[in-house]
């Protein structure tokens, strides 16, 4: 932790803070976080990565924060090309092609960014479970680090893409050597998933997989973020 300050908050007592933390390699990334005026003790935490399209991460992370219910903690990780280290589209795609030259991609740089600020997260008396989300693009970054990080008690999922086979997929190195991104997922049983809004086709085969391995009522469906729950005996 290099810094942790106060953003501020709303007339019903939720707080905002920055905390800015050093990554490994250099880099100086900040957590944008939302605490409820009613949370008393540890309350569950849902970390997620700030969209690579945000236009600001104010109010503990901005639009990329997702509607939770008001009594659950959250906090934004401004993972490297978001934010104040976004690059812009034109550099981009040299930044994209820059390191597997170190044998990285891009958005295992930011998994490793996203592991980070929820182990920031953990340092304080006031998380309790540390959940994990990721919408669209974010959503396989979330993905990773949750199979990553054995400490993530659930993964919120929306939206997520179904195929490293997409180009539009963020892409690891030789990850479908191992399997695609529902196989993948498989990974994280016994630990539960969540889906909002339905269950992508592909992601039926890791609903199948918990349903064989008896944890079927681990995998569940919601209409929104704002019905989110931690999942029963997490």
């Amino acid at each position: 932790l290099r810094e942790m300050r106060n953003d501020g908050g709303t007339r019903d007592g939720d707080a905002y803070g920055t905390r800015t933390f050093d990554t490994g390699d250099g880099l100086t990334l900040s957590v944008r976080t939302r605490h409820p005026a009613t949370g008393a003790g540890k309350l569950p935490t849902v970390v997620f990565s700030v969209q690579p399209d945000a236009r600001s991460t104010f109010t503990g992370g901005g639009a990329s924060r997702p509607g939770l219910s008001p009594d659950f903690a959250s906090a934004a990780v401004e993972v490297r090309n978001t934010a104040a280290t976004s690059v812009g589209p034109g550099y981009l795609w040299t930044l994209r092609r820059v390191y597997p030259l170190i044998g990285h991609t891009l958005p295992e740089r930011q998994v490793s960014d996203l592991m980070d600020g929820a182990a920031l997260m953990r340092q304080d008396p006031a998380t309790g479970p540390v959940v994990l989300y990721g919408k669209g693009e974010t959503a396989a970054l979330a993905i990773y680090a949750a199979i990553l990080d054995p400490a993530v008690s659930e993964l919120i999922l929306e939206a997520p893409p179904e195929s490293h086979a997409d180009p539009a997929t963020a892409s690891f190195l030789g990850i479908l050597r191992i399997g695609d991104l529902p196989q993948n997922l498989g990974l994280l049983y016994p630990r539960p998933i969540t889906f909002v809004g339905k269950v992508p086709p592909a992601y039926e085969w890791t609903q199948k997989l918990y349903e064989s391995l008896g944890a079927g009522d681990r995998v569940r469906v919601i209409a929104s973020t704002r019905e989110w729950k931690p999942a029963a005996g997490e």
